[in-house]
């Protein structure tokens, strides 16, 4: 049935793939720049909120049911020094707990999300809860809506939809890309337990090494020549 619909099918991503910089950049530009020209207030947050979610996924691309789930003081936890994400057995899919520090680059913009844009949010609707992603009136946000939300924001910024799962595949194109060696860190960033998507992406990133290094050998013959 999936395959009818037309999920699970490889082509489906074909041209959607972006790199986890160019999402890391979308998010943050979003964040920070576009939300600067926004004179509304609340769409103001609103445009730093979903700049943020982008942009942590693109450095952490958990999967949808956790990154939704995300709570302060249970899943994110923040002090003077770092902010750590870490995910318990039954928010992650291999029953692994999993956590990371989140990467320099987004710290400052996720803390001015965390101390001042969340609260705001809140006071709206006089929410109290620990849920990190919060609607315009501190509502919690549910999983569909996140999902078509993140969509619906990339493909404004990039002029590709990008659903949240997407954003792993980005993430282990982006590794492979670098060198056989980073795509080793596939396992690990994606939290899966076993080896095959690793070694996938690991045998895709020798073939892009060794068409680099054809493409090279064939520019240096020409070299020769003139």
């Amino acid at each position: 049935m999936k395959r009818a619909a037309g999920r699970g099918d490889a082509t489906r991503k074909q041209g959607r793939i972006l790199s986890s910089e160019v999402l890391l950049k979308a998010g943050l530009a979003h964040a920070a720049v576009d939300a600067d020209t926004v004179p509304n207030p609340l769409k103001r947050m609103i445009c730093q909120r979903d700049g943020m979610m982008i942009a942590l996924l693109a450095v952490l691309p958990i999967r949808r049911r956790s990154f939704c789930e995300l709570a302060l003081g249970q899943s994110v936890h923040v002090s003077d020094s770092e902010i750590l994400i870490s995910l318990s057995e039954d928010m992650t899919k291999t029953g692994v707990p999993w956590d990371a520090a989140i990467p320099p680059q987004i710290e400052a913009a996720l803390r001015q999300y965390i101390d001042e844009v969340r609260p705001a949010l809140l006071a709206r609707g006089d929410q109290r809860h620990d849920i990190l992603w919060v609607g315009k009136k501190g509502e919690i946000m549910q999983q569909d809506y996140i999902g078509s939300r993140i969509g619906d924001v990339t493909l404004k910024l990039t002029g590709k939809r990008i659903p949240p799962h997407f954003f792993r595949d980005a993430a282990a194109t982006t590794l492979a890309r670098i060198s056989p060696e980073s795509a080793r860190l596939i396992r690990p960033v994606l939290a899966h337990s076993g080896f095959q998507t690793a070694e996938r992406h690991y045998n895709h990133a020798q073939t892009i090494e060794a068409g680099r290094d054809y493409a090279s050998l064939l520019k240096r013959l020409k070299g020769d020549r003139s």
